[in-house]
């Protein structure tokens, strides 16, 4: 059985930083492009990177849904852990 490899970054101060790089109307934009939700909880983001892709995901349920993909410059640069699962 093959494990998957997550970088995960959850670290609210971290991902504030990162919020405020994107923007908050970009942030909407893509929400409203892939027809989810505008996120309300700030302590619900976390970033993930997995086979090369950069996603910015929010817990709307139990597991992290990707609401938009982000440029390696905008990657936080602290609290990351690694997941294998």
């Amino acid at each position: 059985m093959s494990k998957k490899l997550f970088f995960i970054n959850d670290t609210p101060s971290e991902v504030r930083t990162l919020l405020k790089v994107i923007s908050w109307e970009r942030l909407l934009k893509e929400c409203l492009k892939r027809g989810f939700p505008e996120p309300t909880n700030s302590n619900k983001f976390c970033v993930i990177v997995f086979k090369g892709r950069l996603e910015l995901c929010y817990f709307y349920f139990k597991h992290p849904t990707c609401i938009m993909n982000l440029d390696p410059l905008e990657l936080p640069h602290k609290g990351w852990r690694v997941y294998i699962g």
